[in-house]
């Protein structure tokens, strides 16, 4: 066959027409344009501050509670995409159910007590850029991010002390996002992905409902809550 190709080209440059060349092969084939939707799943870990703000006017006292947090998480992601050469630009929204749970000791000025947070669910909507380069896309996105996070405090007093008591409050999280993640397209309208993303919730101040008759109220206000969660997650989209 080279034989063959090589005495078409001399045959046809003998007759004074243009010779045959091999097509180069190109690197955008793959076209991400369009809708698609998937599913993902992975592992989380952070950090859930849980800091009393004492408002005795003599002696106000501030306890920060730094509580680690880990555990998996699954959801689904849904999108567009726009292609132009090899750059892309897109939306995309993804929720995730959680179960990211982590306990340690908290304070206020007379008790010393336990402390447990717990993000049971995750969604952000962001913006994608990125590169096409054959069938990989490199991406970063970023925006908006919400959170369902639980937060409880305690105290196991001891006979004869009556100071035993358990509060738990359930708020939604408001916060942004930033990422970055490789997906390839492994068939026609399948893809699979690998991404990091990092959230921030920031801090906003919370009062536990009172659920003691001997414990002061002033120990269940004035809780702050600061959480920041590292995402890390696989993931298959289909194309339409």
């Amino acid at each position: 066959m080279p034989m063959l190709a090589t005495a078409v080209a001399a045959q046809a440059a003998d007759m004074g027409l243009p010779a045959y060349k091999a097509a180069p092969p190109s690197l955008l084939t793959t076209n991400w344009s369009g809708f698609y939707f998937g599913g993902h799943a992975g592992a989380a870990w952070g950090s859930t501050n849980d800091d009393f703000n004492d408002p005795t006017a003599l002696a106000p006292f501030r306890w920060d509670s730094g509580i680690p947090v880990s555990g998996p998480l699954a959801g689904g992601q849904i999108g567009y995409n726009w292609q132009s050469g090899w750059m892309l630009f897109g939306l995309e929204a993804d929720g995730s159910w959680s179960n990211i749970t982590g306990h340690g000791l908290c304070n206020t000025t007379t008790f010393f007590m336990n402390c447990s947070s717990k993000i049971e669910g995750l969604a952000t909507v962001t913006g994608r850029v990125g590169a096409s380069i054959d069938r990989a896309l490199i991406y970063f996105k970023g925006g908006g991010a919400w959170g369902r996070e639980s937060e409880t405090i305690s105290n196991v007093a001891l006979a004869p002390l009556a100071t035993a008591f358990s509060s738990n409050l359930s708020v939604n999280r408001y916060g942004w996002t930033i990422g970055m993640g490789i997906e390839y397209a492994f068939l026609p309208n399948w893809s699979a992905k690998i991404e990091y993303d990092f959230i921030d919730f920031g801090t906003k101040l919370y009062n536990f409902p009172v659920t003691s008759t001997v414990v002061a109220p002033i120990n269940f206000a004035g809780w702050d809550f600061t959480s920041m969660i590292h995402e890390m997650k696989m993931g298959v989209n289909y194309h339409f």
